[in-house]
């Protein structure tokens, strides 16, 4: 079966895909002006990766050649010039290895999409491991969080990229360097997509603006204890506060090295973050490092935090009954 003009300049017959490839010249003479067609091949790309992933198909690059092209088109009268006859013609040529070879002899290089500028999001949540001593807290918890310790988190983050441009816009798919944003309330896990969804929307409609903080909706704050430890009238529970990276994907992909090379904990975002949580008020005091990881890996951090917190209770039990079984025996001793 075939399909033409699924992108423009790419047909497919069964597990073939035909793809033509325009240099910035033909671009110029099919679009008026060479100023798209950087987004262009990153759309090209996009397209293609997507057919790769979702299906088995065998892609073959067709480089254009606009006198080839018009020779084959006034052979084929059936044919207007537009995307499906371009179409059309990349599959021709697909299918034809000597013309196929002809066509890379005479273009031995192609355009590469600029896939490193390619304007992406990237969502993190630093994992807070929150313990309440009393029922006010579960009101305090769900607050909206102070704005100039927020833009302090971000700004730690920031510092902590050595060389990392500050963000510019360069069209609508493509941009250089990177923003932070911090999400302006505690979440919990069971709301992971929901806020991952809502946060990449609003970050588009923000992206231009100075302020480096995104509203969590509120049906998404942190509200009750879901998967809560109590311990000794103590509830242990996790919040989220989330971390939005926005930017040129080489610049965005840093980041996440640099986070995934020291496990999530970086000390100054860490400080600020727990300096941030404590202005809440808490009855019991937030120390220690706060890891931020993709929501994905979210439910593997909080099990091994489960784990180390039931083992350490399990040694203070241990402890408190040696202590015990030591003061019968020094009882009996005297």
């Amino acid at each position: 079966m075939r399909s033409y003009g699924i992108f423009d300049g790419v047909a497919r017959e069964d597990h073939l895909v035909a793809a033509a490839v325009y240099f910035p010249e033909d671009f110029a003479a099919f679009y008026g002006s060479k100023e798209d067609y950087q987004d262009y091949l990153l759309e090209r790309h996009n397209f293609l990766e997507d057919l790769y992933l979702d299906e088995a198909v065998r892609i073959v690059h067709v480089p254009f050649d606009p006198a080839d092209y018009q020779t084959w088109l006034k052979a084929h009268n059936g044919w207007t010039e537009g995307q499906e006859a371009r179409s059309a013609w990349a599959l021709a040529r697909a299918v034809d290895e000597d013309a196929l070879n002809t066509l890379k002899k005479k273009q031995s290089f192609l355009p590469s999409a600029p896939t490193g500028e390619e304007l992406v999001v990237s969502v993190f949540f630093g994992v807070v491991p929150v313990l309440l001593a009393v029922k006010d807290d579960l009101a305090r918890i769900g607050k909206r969080l102070d704005a100039g310790r927020l833009t302090r988190v971000a700004d730690a983050f920031s510092k902590q990229l050595p060389g990392a441009p500050a963000f510019h816009r360069l069209s609508p798919l493509r941009c250089g360097g990177m923003r932070i944003f911090v999400g302006d309330r505690l979440t919990h896990p069971v709301h992971i997509d929901d806020v991952e969804t809502a946060l990449e929307k609003q970050v588009y409609q923000v992206l231009e603006q100075p302020d480096s903080i995104l509203a969590v909706p509120r049906p998404y704050s942190f509200s009750r204890p879901d998967f809560a430890l109590e311990q000794d009238a103590v509830i242990f529970t996790p919040a989220l506060l989330p971390l939005v990276l926005v930017g040129a994907d080489d610049s965005v992909n840093y980041a996440e090295n640099l986070l995934e090379s020291v496990h999530g904990e970086l000390t100054a975002v860490s400080d600020q973050v727990v300096g941030t949580i404590g202005a809440l008020k808490l009855s019991v005091e937030i120390t220690g490092s706060i890891p931020f990881v993709p929501g994905y890996e979210v439910y593997d951090l909080l099990e091994y935090m489960y784990q180390n917190l039931e083992e350490q209770a399990d040694r203070e039990q241990v402890a408190v009954r040696k202590i015990k079984r030591n003061k019968s025996w020094l009882k009996r001793i005297k």
